[in-house]
């Protein structure tokens, strides 16, 4: 084996294998697309490079040279198999919906819509809140366990959207997550009917 290619060969899969979760699962995917395409190109380089490395300093083959090639194929395959399997998944999820339903909420101080409505949807719609704040202070529109994307502290006089898709039938708190705000009457419920 060739330790001046065998070396920088894994660590060429390594790095492959970092940049393509990291471009899937940190969101670096929308802002620098092309990274993905560095990432598999690194990965490929590699795979490239430690055959040869092998093959370069051995005479002859072995069952070592074999397994190892097979165990770091296997870790390259699972390694960027994993998150784009997974990365598919969780697009294909989000387009499936049978309504979309609009919601408008404004927040002042202390109430949403003045009194903090109920919110009814079913099971299957894709909810898209559009949040005003007519208050004096920033507020925002939450639902801890439901929406996974936060809108951001809104200040006064602007305006936020969030959307999710209501999957299972339940009942959440929709609050503003300003600390101190629900306390101070910014809560209601939204229930997901069958």
């Amino acid at each position: 084996m060739d330790n001046e290619l065998f070396l920088p060969s894994v660590l060429l899969i390594l790095m492959g294998i970092g940049g393509v979760w990291l471009s899937i699962f940190s969101g670096i995917a929308e802002t620098f697309v092309e990274m993905r395409g560095f990432a598999l190109l690194l990965l490929v380089i590699g795979l490239i490079l430690l055959p040869a490395s092998i093959l370069r300093g051995s005479d002859r083959w072995s069952k070592k040279h074999s397994l190892t090639i097979g165990l770091v194929v296997l870790v390259a395959i699972g390694g960027i198999g994993v998150p784009i399997i997974q990365g598919t998944l969780q697009a294909g999820e989000e387009e499936t919906f049978t309504r979309e339903v609009h919601i408008t909420m404004i927040g002042a101080e202390w109430a949403f819509n003045g009194t903090n409505p109920e919110i009814r949807v079913k099971v299957g719609d894709k909810v898209v809140i559009t949040f005003i704040n007519e208050g004096t202070v920033p507020h925002d529109f939450f639902i801890p366990g439901l929406i996974t994307e936060e809108m951001g502290w809104i200040p006064p006089g602007e305006s936020g959207t969030v959307s999710f898709i209501a999957r299972s039938p339940g009942r959440f708190d929709y609050i503003c997550s300003v600390p101190g705000h629900a306390e101070l009457g910014m809560r209601g419920v939204l229930i997901i009917e069958e």
